[in-house]
C-alpha cells in the first residue's frame, strides 16, 4: 500500500470500504429473512393452535354425527360380507346340486337296460348327425348367400357402367 499512488491506494481503500458495506448489507439481508421466517413460523403456528383450539370446541352433535356416520358404515360393511357370504352359500349348493344331478344321471345311464342304453346312445347320435346337416345347410346357404350378393354386385356395376 506504501507503494501505490495516492489516487491508486484511494481507490483500493474505497474498493475495501463498499465491500465492507456491502457485507453489512448482505448480513442485514440475512438477518431480515430470518426475521420474516421467524415471523412466518409463529404466525402459522398460531393458525395450528386455533384450528386445534375450533376441532375441540366441535359440538358434541357433530361428534354424534360422525359416531353415527361411522357406524351406519360399519354396519354396511357387515351387510356387504353377509350377503357375500351368503351368495358364496349359494353358490356352493349350486354347484353341489349341480354335481349330484349329474351322479344321479351317470348312476341312472349305467343301470339302463342294454337296449334301452343303446337307444339313447342312437338318438344321441341321430341328433348329433342331424345337427351336422343343419349345419352344411347354413354354410350352403350362406355360400348361395354370398354368391347372389356378388351377382347383384356385378350387375350393379355393369348396369352404372
Amino acid at each position: 500500500a506504501k507503494t501505490l499512488k495516492p489516487t491508486a491506494r484511494d481507490k483500493e481503500l474505497d474498493a475495501i470500504e463498499r465491500n465492507k458495506v456491502a457485507l453489512e448489507q448482505r448480513d442485514e439481508l440475512r438477518t431480515d429473512a430470518k426475521a420474516a421466517q421467524v415471523e412466518r413460523d409463529f404466525v402459522a403456528g398460531q393458525e395450528r393452535q386455533e384450528f386445534y383450539r375450533a376441532a375441540k370446541e366441535m359440538s358434541i352433535e357433530e361428534q354424534e354425527q360422525e359416531k353415527d356416520a361411522f357406524e351406519r358404515n360399519r354396519i354396511s360393511l357387515e351387510q356387504r360380507e353377509e350377503l357375500r357370504d351368503e351368495a358364496d352359500a349359494a353358490r356352493t349348493e349350486r354347484e353341489a346340486s349341480a354335481i349330484a344331478e349329474r351322479l344321479e344321471f351317470f348312476q341312472a345311464a349305467k343301470t339302463l337296460k342294454p337296449t334301452a342304453r343303446d337307444k339313447e346312445l342312437d338318438a344321441i347320435e341321430r341328433n348329433k348327425v342331424a345337427l351336422e346337416q343343419r349345419d352344411e345347410l347354413r354354410t350352403d346357404a350362406k355360400a348361395a348367400q354370398v354368391e347372389r350378393d356378388f351377382v347383384a354386385g356385378q350387375e350393379r356395376q355393369e348396369f352404372y357402367r
